[in-house]
């Protein structure tokens, strides 16, 4: 009823409008069912390459809250419990168990930080939980990422773009998505020399093999840890997606 009464105000909304901005195509065709797609223009989200760009992996960040000697998977930015955050640690744990110590970071405020908190005790995953930080220092924080995570739940599916993944991809570090295929930051992920899996437990073995595998390749080669890319170009920069470096705005949707 409530996601029913929403489409009710979008369309009545959208029919009024002089111009309507979306930031996916998988938006157009909602568009066209309402009979405004004539009015549509598709403008995706931006690359803030100007200010998000690689940091060497023991940056001053790192060093303050002891991450600089040690390998971490990072996910910053926001998390509901929607997203089903323990995820997030059971994918650690997962990485783990594929021989590959790291130590889960999270850079979020909210319900989900007493979750995450309690899963890592469960599992006896080391975890660093950490309020947002200064925009300013998000290059350094996703620096000191040896791997990005970005989460999406499978409802979501291709409506919900998650502009973090251009920030990810900004930082030039590996990524991994668990999110649905047909959302268009899989596709981004996947060009980057990404892994995109679906958001469940089911995906996690295989998600930590591979992760396990590419810090492993990392390490040998010196890759993230001591420069500025990530191993086997995984880390490929926004740019190289082929979406615009900047846009005068994102469209009418939440962005996560």
């Amino acid at each position: 009823m409530v996601a029913w009464a929403f489409e009710v105000a979008e369309r009545w909304c959208s029919r009024r409008a002089a111009a309507i901005v979306v930031i996916a195509p998988s938006f157009v065709p909602v568009h066209e069912k309402w009979g405004t797609a004539d009015k549509v223009s598709v403008i995706p989200n931006w690359a803030p390459l100007d200010e998000i760009v690689p940091t060497e992996r023991k940056n001053d960040w790192a060093t303050e809250h002891g991450l600089d000697d040690v390998q971490t998977l990072v996910y910053s930015g926001t998390l509901g419990l929607k997203h089903n955050p323990a995820l997030l640690v059971r994918l650690a744990k997962a990485t783990i168990d594929a021989g590959r110590p790291v130590r889960l970071v999270v850079v979020n405020s909210g319900p989900a930080v007493d979750v995450l908190r309690d899963e890592a005790a469960r599992l006896g995953v080391e975890v660093t939980l950490l309020p947002f930080q200064p925009y300013e220092r998000l290059p350094e924080v996703l620096g000191t990422g040896d791997l990005l995570v970005v989460l999406l739940e499978q409802e979501a599916g291709a409506f919900s773009v998650p502009s973090k993944t251009l920030s990810y991809l900004c930082a030039g570090r590996p990524v991994l998505g668990l999110m649905p295929s047909e959302n268009l930051a899989s596709a981004l992920v996947g060009r980057a020399g990404g892994k995109v899996l679906p958001p469940s437990d089911v995906s996690l073995p295989e998600a930590g093999r591979w992760i396990a595998n590419v810090l492993g390749d990392d390490e040998a080669q010196g890759g993230a840890r001591g420069g500025l890319a990530g191993p086997r170009g995984a880390g490929v920069r926004a740019r190289e997606t082929g979406l615009p470096v900047r846009t005068a705005f994102s469209g009418s949707t939440a962005r996560r």
